[in-house]
């Protein structure tokens, strides 16, 4: 046998020395592993046994924040949410309280989070922007450019838009939808919408009045373009003159003056025969 084929003892003792090595520090990391388990465990447990311990209850509002609301005042969130204290802070459902907040009207969507220290829970409120009033049966509101109303009891009147809105309702939600965004681009300021007609939709500005006929919002963007042409036409006549802009065939726009008031009789002249 040559001496290449047999190991030599030094090199058999780095070997078992090197292999009891590698089982210790398997050891030792089996061991740092049962007591990081040990130790988040213990403290599961505690946290647990704290939320769960009258120190882990949610007493009032007052360990309730909500952010970013405007026009709705916390106490309306508070009484959205018809919470009853005090309240186990586990039993919270934040998704469940999302949805109550968001069935208010002025609420497009709401955030709600459980904190543990401090002890409380966290809303973020986004409120729908009113862009136009519109009372609804005798009732004073606005809309948002979703068509969205509601009721303006909510807002304060110092923030209401000034574009009003007219014979406004749910069935009218999708021409709002189309009309508004155009609205925005016509070349005199809107100043009232009239959905009052279902066949001619009426817009009230500082020039006068534009009737548009039935609302087609691919032909909006037309009517709004032939009454740009008008404009020039109308500036040697006031705007009590115009009584209306016809925009309901964009390819023959025109504007219609009001009738001149006839002379009054001189007092004492007779009719002739």
């Amino acid at each position: 046998m040559t001496s290449s084929s047999v190991a030599s003892p030094a090199t058999k003792a780095q070997f078992v020395a090197r292999r009891q090595a590698i089982r210790r520090e398997r050891q030792r990391l089996h061991f740092l592993k049962f007591w990081r388990f040990a130790v988040v465990l213990a403290l599961a447990i505690g946290l647990v046994g704290l939320v769960r311990s009258s120190w882990g209850e949610i007493k009032g509002v007052e360990q309730i924040t909500v952010e970013r609301n405007r026009a709705l005042a916390a106490s309306q969130v508070y009484e959205q949410l018809a919470l009853t204290f005090p309240m186990p802070i586990y039993l919270v459902e934040p998704h469940q309280l999302e949805e109550r907040l968001q069935a208010l009207p002025i609420v497009e969507r709401a955030h709600l989070s459980r904190q543990l220290f401090p002890l409380g829970l966290h809303i973020e409120i986004k409120e729908r922007v009113p862009v136009a009033t519109a009372p609804r049966f005798g009732t004073a509101g606005v809309l948002d450019a979703e068509g969205v109303w509601i009721s303006g009891a909510t807002y304060p009147k110092v923030n209401r838009p000034k574009l009003k809105v007219e014979g406004y309702t749910v069935q009218r939600q999708k021409d709002w939808q189309a009309l508004y965004p155009i609205l925005q681009k016509a070349p005199v300021p809107i100043q009232k919408v009239d959905f009052n007609d279902p066949r001619n939709l009426i817009l009230t500005t500082r020039l006068g009045t534009i009737w548009l006929g039935s609302l087609e919002p691919q032909r909006l963007n037309k009517q709004f373009r032939a009454l740009k042409q008008l404009v020039p036409l109308t500036q040697k006549y006031a705007p009590e003159q115009i009584q209306y802009f016809d925009l309901r065939d964009p390819t023959m726009p025109a504007f219609h003056l009001r009738p001149k008031p006839q002379a009054k009789l001189k007092e004492g002249s007779k009719l002739q025969n």
